[in-house]
């Protein structure tokens, strides 16, 4: 209050501005949404009369959470787009060193919303669970195979991730019919590609993601709709996403058909080449979706049904095998019906997307079965896991207290932190998790409610670090160092990149000695450390050693450090080290 009182009596309209953001930050992160609303308003209109993008484009942001934690997804997307917007033009800024950074952290959260909107998609229909998601990657991979560059391709899966956001409009009872739709139904149904287009009317994306929502139902011959279009006038987008979007609804189940084979859906799609697909189109696809299906075994796997007391609740995921967010929900229900203690885990693999962009998507695809199969393993008798959404997974725990549940995320942790992936390359590769815990102890609490705590509880992971157990409600994370937030790193994205490209280098050349030269309070060792999620997803180990003062004579400082990290990771075999004892107070004469 004394801060406001000052900066209004100084008629400095920047400090205003400033703490108006600030009040808004402590209002969402205490809970009171609709006053943090109301600040970052504030903000907003302060940074527009004072014509301050900065302030304008960090007020927004903050703004696009709040409207995320309300569930609010549309105005989540609109102010996220205003932040993006505003953070390009401030690149040729040099006194903003890191928009690179925010741009980069912004579009993460893009996926994120974006992932949460298709999940409110599927969540009507009990037959597409993971649709959007399927095929925004089949999508892609053809879209890339069709020379999209690589920023086109982001937007390209943001669209292609809401290509069916119209049907939210249709009421269940309409997309879960067992039985042929009537003419007026049926109506309904093909009017979702313009339901989607208006509900997405007022949000600018930063490319156009419209053409594929409203074409991507429209045929080559113009027999499609809603507008008839034919040939090369329906957009190269809508033509990509139409065959990607046939593919996944042959291969999945549905309430009139079983699931068909990949060489079943090739064989039947093949007679829609110049009627339904661009015929320049077909054969890249072909060479896609036949690499992805010799990925799994040579044919797409069924997607089977999950039971829970005799009702068919879900699908199973067909990468993973492990039941979807509808069975989740189910179960979660269930358990919380019983009025015992219920524990939740909400369970993300950490920089998922440093993996697919370094090693691709097929690489992908083996780190979240080796993750799902190992947490399958090391849970309990009883106890749920489901793939929720892309690469977070749920696990509920019935008559679990939380300190119980913090234990069980903590052996899930410590289990994908041992095992080491090798997808087809020369040089292994690991992962880690980040955990967040919730737990019901009161009657009445909703499985929503419960989500939304575990689901905060693991946002507070990720701001520790990554590869952390957090429970919901304690600040504090035990047994843990405080752990530099290397995602508000400032810069340096070039030099991290150089690194990043040496890294590499000497997995496949051999040891190789780099210097990192600077004057002090540059950020070289943040910079450094910036390079620990490389290292440790190339199954390595980043030890750290500094000059600082020690109660070892200089220069063997550093080296204790070092040295003492490595007998604690147990990165190499133990043997005796004649010098060890000069090095380390408490040696024993091994590492």
């Amino acid at each position: 209050v004394l801060a406001s009182e000052l900066a209004v009596r100084s008629s400095d309209t920047r400090a205003e501005g400033d703490l108006e953001k600030v009040f808004g930050i402590i209002a969402r992160e205490t809970g009171d949404l609709a006053g943090a609303e109301t600040h970052l308003t504030a903000a907003q209109d302060i940074a527009k009369r004072r014509d301050d993008p900065l302030l304008l484009g960090e007020a927004t942001r903050a703004k696009a959470d709040v409207h995320r934690r309300q569930g609010r997804n549309r105005e989540t997307l609109q102010c996220l787009n205003v932040s993006h917007r505003i953070f390009e033009q401030l690149r040729a800024r040099r006194e903003i060193a890191d928009v690179d950074s925010r741009i980069t952290s912004l579009e993460s959260e893009f996926l994120d919303v974006v992932r949460k909107w298709s999940e409110s998609i599927e969540s009507k229909d009990h037959y597409t669970q993971g649709h959007c998601e399927r095929v925004a990657d089949l999508a892609c991979a053809l879209a890339a195979r069709s020379g999209l560059d690589a920023q086109s391709l982001f937007w390209f899966r943001i669209g292609a991730m809401l290509h069916d956001v119209g049907k939210l409009v249709i009421s269940s009872e309409v997309l879960n019919k067992p039985g042929p739709l009537s003419p007026i139904e049926w109506e309904m149904v093909r009017q979702h590609p313009v339901h989607g287009v208006e509900m997405l009317k007022e949000i600018e994306f930063p490319w156009d993601v419209r053409p594929i929502v409203e074409s991507h139902h429209e045929r080559w011959d113009g027999k499609g709709y809603p507008h008839g279009l034919a040939g090369e006038d329906i957009p190269l987008t809508a033509r990509i996403l139409c065959i990607a979007d046939v593919y996944d609804a042959l291969t999945s189940a549905r309430s009139y058909k079983r699931p068909l084979s990949h060489q079943e859906a090739l064989d039947v799609m093949r007679h829609d080449i110049g009627h339904q697909f661009d015929p320049a189109l077909f054969p890249a696809f072909e060479e896609v979706a036949s690499e992805l299906a010799k990925s799994r075994g040579g044919t797409r796997a069924p997607v089977t049904r999950l039971r829970l007391e005799g009702a068919v609740v879900g699908a199973t995921d067909e990468l993973t095998g492990l039941p979807l967010r509808r069975a989740f929900l189910d179960r979660a229900r269930e358990a919380l019906a019983a009025q015992t203690p219920v524990s939740l885990l909400v369970i993300d693999i950490d920089h998922f997307k440093i993996i697919n962009d370094t090693y691709g998507h097929l690489a992908g695809d083996t780190v979240l079965r080796e993750v799902a199969s190992i947490m399958r393993q090391h849970l309990r008798a009883g106890d749920f896991l489901g793939r929720y959404a892309g690469d977070e997974f749920v696990a509920v725990l019935s008559g679990t207290t939380a300190d119980d549940a913090v234990k069980v995320g903590e052996s899930l942790r410590t289990a994908v932190h041992g095992i080491t992936m090798s997808p087809d390359r020369s040089s292994p590769m690991s992962a880690t998790i980040s955990v967040g815990v919730a737990c019901a102890m009161e009657v009445g609490i909703s499985i929503e409610q419960l989500f939304e705590n575990a689901d905060r509880a693991l946002y507070e992971a990720k701001r520790h670090g990554r590869d952390v157990v957090v429970q919901d409600g304690i600040a504090d994370v035990a047994s843990r160092e405080p752990a530099l937030r290397v995602e508000e790193f400032v810069g340096r994205a070039v030099e991290r990149q150089r690194l990043t490209q040496l890294l590499d280098e000497s997995l496949h050349s051999g040891a190789r000695v780099v210097s990192v030269v600077g004057e002090a309070g540059v950020g070289k060792s943040s910079l450094v450390r910036q390079l620990a999620p490389e290292v440790r997803m190339r199954a390595g180990s980043l030890v750290v050693g500094r000059c600082a003062d020690a109660d070892v004579r200089v220069p063997l400082g550093p080296w204790a450090a070092v040295l003492q990290a490595i007998r604690v990771l147990r990165v190499v075999a133990e043997r005796p080290w004649r010098q060890l004892p000069l090095l380390l107070s408490d040696a024993t004469g091994t590492a």
